[in-house]
């Protein structure tokens, strides 16, 4: 078995890998980058990056990666609905499979060593980390794991989520030519609330190709792909194509260690998902930064303890207020789901979470307000799509 040394080794070649190996490498560091699957490699996502994600990236995305920007949102609760166009950039539509590959490029162009490799454990060794892998073994001051929620090396930090912990997602490719049944154009996405327990369905509309699935809480859902194929047959979607993938999705807020000694995980790994709307690529980057910057800034800092703090500062406590938002809101659907899908108003707010201009805190208080003091803005639905959600 070969055997060679590095400053920091990266498991995991997605967003937060790759922002992690882009951020360590420019920052001197010796980093080796090992993802399990050679780039560009599938990857199942709803392929919705945040306008927050795009801002906290390293480099520019060219303009070939997106597959469309976003435009518009259908927010459907039952028999009422609202369509929301926002006033400024929200967000692009990528294929998270070239996505991805275009950071994991990136890092390897300033300076990572990229391995197609599959790690089977990591052990310390005196004062250096060896991992092992498939084709060898490779020994590092410092490992940042970055392999996803569903990752057997999680143990090495704590133990697995718990379903109360945790969402499931199922989602499917589909022709552009059923469009029509969400009444969406390039760009366009809907969302669909009430047809699954703390969770939705979605359809978003990527100009090619739609993508459409569901998610929901572990706990709260019992056969997923079930559910699924309950709503497909809602949507009177042909049966032929009924191939769909699932996948889980790790909801942060929860309490989680986040790092030991110099083994810090980032991403999915590390719970960085918002438990609200599931995106998860802001927090896979900004993650991934934070840790390489902990351990590149100061060798001799207690890197746990470091990255811990910094995490503390940027992103958890949102995720907490995330979390609080998320279960309040799907505990009181008739109240606070059907408010936020027919109130205007409280569109443009989410509007302001999403921009990082108003806390999930303060967005809480306007939709329990709005609520229960105000008056909402009800549109009713007309569309088929609508009705069969």
């Amino acid at each position: 078995m070969t055997q060679d040394r590095y400053d920091i080794i990266v498991i995991g070649g997605g967003p937060a890998g790759s922002s992690a190996a882009l951020r360590a490498a420019k920052g001197g560091a010796r980093v080796l980058l090992l993802e399990k699957q050679r780039m560009p490699r599938p990857k199942l996502c709803g392929g919705w990056v945040s306008q927050r994600a795009i801002e906290l990236l390293d480099v520019s995305l060219p303009e070939g990666l997106t597959t469309n920007r976003f435009a518009r949102t259908s927010l459907v609760f039952r028999d009422v609905s609202q369509h929301y166009a926002p006033t400024e950039p929200l967000g692009i539509f990528v294929d998270r499979a070239q996505f991805d590959n275009f950071l994991y490029e990136q890092a390897l162009a300033a300076g990572a060593d990229g391995r197609v490799e599959s790690v089977q454990r990591i052990q310390r060794d005196g004062t250096d980390y060896l991992v092992t892998c498939n084709h060898g073994s490779h020994r590092a001051q410092a490992v940042i794991l970055c392999a996803g929620s569903n990752s057997s090396l999680i143990t090495h930090l704590r133990s697995a989520d718990r379903p109360d912990q945790s969402a499931i997602a199922v989602e499917q490719t589909i022709p552009v030519q059923y469009a029509g049944r969400w009444n969406l154009a390039p760009g366009d996405a809907w969302l669909g609330f009430g047809t699954v327990s703390h969770g939705f369905d979605w359809a978003l509309h990527h100009g090619d190709r739609l993508l459409v699935g569901v998610g929901a809480k572990r706990s709260k859902v019992g056969n997923i792909r079930e559910v699924f194929a309950q709503i497909w047959e809602n949507w009177q979607l042909p049966k032929e194509p009924f191939a769909p993938e699932g996948h889980p999705i790790p909801l942060g807020g929860h309490k989680r260690v986040l790092a030991r000694g110099r083994l810090l995980s980032a991403g999915d790994a590390a719970g960085m998902v918002d438990p609200f709307n599931g995106e998860g690529i802001a927090g896979a980057i900004r993650s991934g930064q934070l840790a390489a910057d902990s351990l590149i800034l100061d060798s001799t800092a207690d890197a746990a303890r470091v990255y811990t703090a910094a995490c503390e500062r940027e992103l958890l406590p949102e995720l907490r207020s995330a979390r609080r938002v998320a279960d309040l809101f799907h505990g009181l659907p008739d109240r606070l789901i059907r408010a936020f899908c027919s109130d205007p108003r409280l569109a443009e707010d989410y509007h302001d979470v999403l921009r990082q201009r108003m806390t999930y805190a303060a967005f809480l208080r306007r939709l329990i307000k709005r609520r229960l003091f105000g008056q909402t803005g009800v549109v009713k639905s007309n569309t088929s799509a609508d009705h069969a959600s």
